[in-house]
């Protein structure tokens, strides 16, 4: 796993200890069971079609799951899912029809819904 795409996924995890006001460098967010219950099927879905190999249709569930949802535990999910696709090999992404590049491209799109946030909140001030 490239370097650069380490430091893309390290980022996402700041921005979720942010938001929840973490300090420390532990990247386990401890959810209540309400909270728990909240992203649990979107990271059961997100882990099923990984296994299954529907990297771009796992994708596409993220995507569609974080345009009415932006909490800081779909962007827990979001890290897990983008941490577990950038370890499989070049042959694994490409037998599921995706690529590296894709992974990139996806992490950036992905974070901006949560950096959009932070740039609304600073218009607002």
């Amino acid at each position: 796993m490239s370097d650069y795409l380490m430091r893309m996924i390290d980022q996402i995890g700041e921005m979720a200890r942010a938001i929840f006001d973490r300090q420390d460098d532990s990247d386990d967010i401890h959810m209540t069971s309400e909270s728990s219950a909240a992203v649990e099927p979107l990271t059961v879905l997100l882990m099923d079609l990984l296994e299954k190999g529907k990297y771009g249709k796992a994708e596409d569930a993220l995507f569609s799951y974080v345009q009415n949802d932006r909490s800081a535990y779909v962007l827990y999910a979001g890290k897990t899912f983008y941490a577990k696709l950038a370890e499989l090999s070049e042959d694994e992404l490409a037998r599921g029809n995706f690529s590296r590049e894709e992974i990139y491209q996806g992490l950036k799109d992905f974070a901006v819904f949560f950096k959009e946030d932070d740039s609304e909140d600073d218009a607002e001030r």
